[in-house]
């Protein structure tokens, strides 16, 4: 799964992007400014530690509409 976000104002100079990536375990999002160089951060998704907290119930539902 990806999602892609882009941010313009063109009267405060501002084109920003945010994107996230989901994939093996990992979820990498990076961010910045369009056109320039993106910082990256990748963290490993622990599915028992988001089970524990917002209940296998929820999990499920969130898991059935994704697709």
């Amino acid at each position: 799964m990806e999602i892609y976000l882009v941010f313009v104002d063109a009267i405060q100079n501002s084109n920003k992007f945010w994107a996230a990536i989901v994939e093996d375990g990992n979820l990498t999002v990076q961010w910045g400014r369009v056109g320039y160089q993106a910082q990256t951060k990748v963290h490993t998704l622990d599915i028992s530690k988001i089970v524990t907290f917002y209940g296998k119930r929820t999990l499920e539902s969130f898991l059935d509409t994704e697709t």
